[in-house]
């Protein structure tokens, strides 16, 4: 069974407060579903740090979801593990990954 390991994407990241660098994270997250799919992998197995943010701009939402369907219609399973920049510092937030769940 092949797998795709990936970690750290920081969807949202927007470095040096620059849209260009934001732009190249959704670039690149999509480049590695690309392979997934081109690999035919059973599952992607993302572990920590999926956003940048526990609060993420509805860019990197958007992106996320659209990303992840695209793996689910192919029939891939995509495994998430929050990392600390997913975790929310307040109680009673909830994970970003609340929006496919």
């Amino acid at each position: 069974m092949q797998l795709l390991h990936i970690s750290d994407t920081h969807l949202g990241k927007r470095q040096y407060g620059l849209e260009e660098r934001e732009s190249d994270v959704y670039e690149t997250f999509s480049n590695l579903i690309d392979l997934a799919i081109e690999e035919r992998v059973k599952a992607v197995i993302h572990t920590g740090d999926l956003f940048d943010q526990p609060n993420p701009p509805n860019n990197a939402i958007y992106h996320a979801l659209t990303e992840i369907k695209r793996l689910t219609e192919k029939g891939i399973m995509f495994l998430n593990i929050p990392g600390d920049h997913d975790t929310p510092k307040r109680n009673g937030e909830k994970y970003p990954q609340k929006y496919w769940k």
